[in-house]
């Protein structure tokens, strides 16, 4: 522990200001976690992930060998070993990782995941809305994730934790002037409000759209469809690029100085979003076309338009998990970091809560709230909200016998994903270990900007990897070769579908 922190802090001083949150020590003393620091809330949220993951394990062994037992479906190793042999996307530490923290909560379809994700994300975002509509101010609360927490420490006699991460403005004022200063809390609050109601529009009617895509409309077919497009280009859709067009406008404001760095952060991702909803309705129009033929149409193109069909829901739901990172995946990583960084010293805790780095902006001279000094534990928070999203977007690609899922008919974009989870997370660990190091700092920054090219175009990786896999192997054009280049610098020999198995 000495050595880390002494390679972490090497020749850096820090200022602070009071910071009303306790500095916690280790786990040694009961009485100090329960009655002076509070720190018990931590155990207590480790205690239950562990229960959490131990009760899906089980769970699921259970359920497997139950179903085995009645010869309702394949045991749990033919069922993997089907899906190594289909895409080898598993194999290695991945084989594991799937095992361990995939595979037990994979749920029954995609409208049940997105149903999941879209409450999740809901409960830890409707706070901030709270918080200024009752306390006339700006922040980060945490009441969803350490709320209960809170309430299970009360009733345990402990003391609670301060529910506030980040404190992005002071108390905005009941008459604000008619042209408030800049960068007071009165001019801030109407960007932030623009901000917050369009994500939250989008977060709830982009639900709305993927969950009663399939029935939930008309139980008429014809109907169904009919309604899905309209609801999609009337309400959906403008919402979608109202939250865009919002985050652009606040990441170009940036009220709270982020460097460019971490700005790349933002406009790759939305970016990526706005690529993915295009394709996602090229997709569905060559799919409409095609189907428009109906007597006319052959057996190849039957085929092609429902792939086009699976792909347009695959692009529209990725869409949907990337564009929404800063409500849900954001305010989870946050509060997993800031619990960590409770048992740190208050120095590193600088390096790793992104609260209290900001909180000690005032004491710098800077505005409230300030990021500028502050990259280093930003760019944690964000780095860890796109690992959880490639989590959610993992469980969307093994739902069993779902489009682009590893084993269904059209397997290719599954396998394509798969290859660039392989990539990310051993980069995305790297990375981090690079800009916590305090004498690499600059180059870390040019990094930081590559990576997140590098990892948030998702888009663009599953459109070159789906051009890729389509092509024939005696098309000798330019345009294939540079795809195959593209397929040996990125994904794996079995993407191909003429490729050889083992």
């Amino acid at each position: 522990m000495k050595f880390l922190k002494n390679l972490l802090l090497r020749n850096k001083t820090v200022e602070l200001i009071v910071d009303t949150r306790p500095e916690f020590s280790s786990f040694s003393s009961y009485e100090a976690m329960c009655k002076e620091e509070g720190s018990i809330t931590a155990v207590y949220a480790i205690v239950i992930f562990i229960f959490l993951l131990l009760f899906k394990l089980w769970l699921r062994e259970g359920t497997t060998k139950e179903l085995a037992r009645k010869g309702e479906t394949p045991t749990e190793r033919e069922t993997e070993e089907k899906i190594v042999h289909t895409s080898k996307a598993t194999d290695g530490i991945f084989h594991y990782l799937n095992k361990l923290l995939i595979l037990p909560f994979v749920p029954d379809s995609h409208e049940s995941l997105v149903a999941m994700v879209f409450f999740l994300w809901f409960v830890m975002t409707i706070p901030m809305a709270i918080t200024r509509y009752y306390e006339k101010r700006w922040a980060q609360e945490l009441t969803a994730q350490q709320g209960i927490l809170n309430v299970i420490s009360s009733f345990a006699g402990c003391k609670s934790l301060n529910i506030t991460a980040i404190a992005y403005t002071d108390t905005i004022s009941s008459n604000p002037p008619d042209e408030p200063e800049k960068n007071s809390p009165e001019e801030l609050d109407h960007i932030f409000k623009l901000h917050l109601a369009a994500g939250i529009c989008w977060l709830t009617f982009g639900f709305l759209q993927i969950f009663r895509a399939r029935s939930g409309w008309s139980v008429d077919s014809d109907m169904q469809k009919k309604v899905h497009r309209y609801f999609g280009r009337v309400v959906a859709f403008p919402f979608l690029l109202a939250h865009l067009y919002f985050v652009l406008r606040i990441s170009i404001r940036n009220p709270v100085n982020q460097i460019f760095a971490i700005r790349a952060q933002y406009y790759t991702t939305l970016l990526d979003s706005l690529i993915s909803a295009t394709l996602g309705i090229c997709d569905i129009r060559q799919a409409l076309k095609l189907e428009k033929k109906k007597d006319q149409i052959s057996g190849e193109e039957k085929k092609r338009a429902g792939v086009l069909r699976n792909r347009h829901k695959l692009r529209m739901a990725f869409c949907y998990f990337q564009s929404i990172f800063g409500s849900g995946p954001i305010r989870l990583t946050a509060w997993l970091l800031w619990l960590f960084a409770k048992f740190l010293p208050l120095p590193l805790q600088m390096r790793v809560d992104r609260g209290v780095c900001q909180l000690a902006a005032g004491g710098k001279g800077q505005l409230m709230g300030s990021a500028q000094d502050c990259w280093v534990p930003v760019f944690l928070n964000l780095s860890l909200s796109n690992i959880l999203i490639l989590w959610i977007e993992w469980l969307y690609v093994s739902v069993p016998h779902s489009e682009g899922s590893f084993n269904s008919n059209d397997p290719v974009d599954g396998k394509i994903f798969m290859s660039k989870v392989r990539a990310v997370i051993p980069l995305t660990i790297a990375l981090n270990v690079v800009v916590l190091i305090p004498k690499l700092e600059p180059i870390a920054k040019v990094l930081v900007v590559v990576f997140s090219i590098f990892t948030r175009m998702n888009s663009w990786w599953m459109l070159i990897g789906s051009e890729v896999a389509k092509q024939p192997d005696d098309a000798h054009t330019f345009k294939t070769f540079c795809h195959e280049k593209m397929q040996n610098l990125m994904f794996r020999d079995d993407l191909h579908p003429n490729s050889k198995q083992d």
